[in-house]
């Protein structure tokens, strides 16, 4: 997504890319872990397990203002 959207990209235009590629990771990522477990937990927990690790995010800019946020909380 950030290659997509290169570093001068708008908020608009990172908020489109985030709910475009969270909507395909809840509604059309096909990601088994195994033949025979083709829940859609599974894949979904993943992802999160991935964003709660900072791996993954939903908005390029999520890591630089969750850090602004917490620095002005404190």
């Amino acid at each position: 997504m950030e290659q997509e959207l290169g570093e001068e990209a708008a908020e608009a235009a990172m908020k489109v890319a985030a709910r475009k590629l969270y909507e395909w990771a809840e509604l059309e990522s096909q990601l088994f872990i195994r033949p025979a477990c083709r829940e859609p937990f599974v894949s979904q927990g993943s992802f999160q397990l991935l964003s709660d690790g900072g791996k993954v995010g939903w908005h390029p800019e999520f890591l630089d203002r969750l850090k602004h946020l917490l620095e002005k909380a404190s």
